[in-house]
């Protein structure tokens, strides 16, 4: 089966994040660390937070088996995969993005 341009969109953010959650790890980390604003505490420690939230975000794109509430039936409906709601149209792009 031929792969769709949701599926080319979501490899391809997942890739994305992967390479720019390890820059977090890399010697770009002072880097990131100067650009981080005064209100926020000082350290390395939330740089590593963010390259970990990154990685973790480019996992949960290429696992399309993480759950979801389906959005038309409610809080008691059945549990599916996104990938699984992607393929029958529960998401729709214009739903996604709204209408121009």
């Amino acid at each position: 089966m031929a792969a769709s341009w949701r599926d080319a969109v979501r490899v391809a953010l997942a890739i994305m994040f992967l390479f720019t959650g390890a820059t977090h790890f890399s010697g770009m980390q002072h880097d990131y660390l100067a650009m981080l604003p005064d209100p926020l505490p000082d350290g390395l420690w939330l740089i590593y937070l963010s390259g970990l939230l990154e990685i973790a975000g480019a996992i949960g794109l290429l696992i399309p088996q993480l759950g979801f509430v389906h959005p038309e039936r409610g809080s008691s409906g059945e549990r599916q995969g996104i990938g699984e709601a992607v393929k029958e149209g529960a998401w729709d792009f214009d739903d996604l993005v709204g209408r121009w």
